[in-house]
Order: C-alpha cells, then sequence, then structure tokens
C-alpha cells in the first residue's frame, strides 16, 4: 500500500466532519401567566450542528424534511412544526394549518450548547429559552 503525503492527510484531517442532525431541548423562563394560556414551555429540534454547534444551513438544505420542532405548552398540547431558513428571514419555526410561525432570531449568531440562551418571537412576543441539552437524533 503507498503512503499518503503528510500534506495530503492534513488537507483530509483539516476538512470539518459533515453536521449530523442534533435534538436540541430547550426549555423557556417559567410564564408569568396562567398555565393555561398556551405559553410556550420547551421546544425540542432536530437540526444538523457543525462542529462548533452552528445550525448549519447546507447541511439543513440537504436534511430539511428532517429538521423538526415540537413546542410543548405547559397545560401539555404539543404543536409539531418545520425548522426552516429563508434567505432573508433567517431561521423559523413552521407549523401547519393555521398556528402560524415563529421567527428564530439570531440563530445563525447562536452556538448550540447546554446552557446557552437564544431568543424567539411568537405571535408578537420575544420569549429566551434556555439549551437544555443536546444528542444524536
Amino acid at each position: 500500500m503507498l503512503e499518503q503525503p503528510a500534506t495530503l492527510r492534513r488537507a483530509r484531517s483539516a476538512r470539518p466532519a459533515p453536521a449530523r442532525l442534533k435534538r436540541i431541548v430547550l426549555q423557556a423562563a417559567p410564564a408569568r401567566h396562567s398555565p393555561d394560556d398556551g405559553e410556550p414551555d420547551r421546544y425540542t429540534l432536530t437540526a444538523p450542528l457543525d462542529s462548533e454547534g452552528y445550525i448549519d444551513p447546507q447541511a439543513w438544505a440537504d436534511q430539511a424534511a428532517d429538521c423538526r420542532v415540537v413546542r410543548e405548552t405547559a397545560d401539555g398540547r404539543r404543536h409539531e412544526g418545520l425548522l426552516w431558513h429563508g434567505e432573508r428571514a433567517g431561521w423559523f419555526f413552521l407549523y401547519p394549518g393555521d398556528q402560524g410561525l415563529e421567527a428564530a432570531y439570531e440563530f445563525h449568531l447562536s452556538v448550540f450548547v447546554p446552557g446557552q440562551k437564544v431568543s424567539l418571537r411568537r405571535l408578537g412576543r420575544e420569549y429566551v429559552l434556555t439549551i437544555l441539552g443536546i444528542g444524536l437524533a
């Protein structure tokens, strides 16, 4: 077997690993309203993260149908949708029917690691979410 030149070995190892789908659990701060007002409580995302913890838009484009979100409210309701990306709109959650969408502010700048905070806008209100955990999807 021929030995590969050291420069080729370094070039191959320098390439970033392809983004893998991760299961990301986000928790909203406790709502100041009654528990039956539909306030978001917990989100579970399935998204491709690169080796640094950013959502990878190119990997998302290849796996968009598998990139999902589940929003659970304090009263036990579940809303399932898609993690979506638009050139101008950035990242957002798209729910079927009349449930609308939620803008995932600055997700393109967010490193997804446990303890980090991210924000989103739902029905004109902004929510801060804490990343509770990340695992393989």
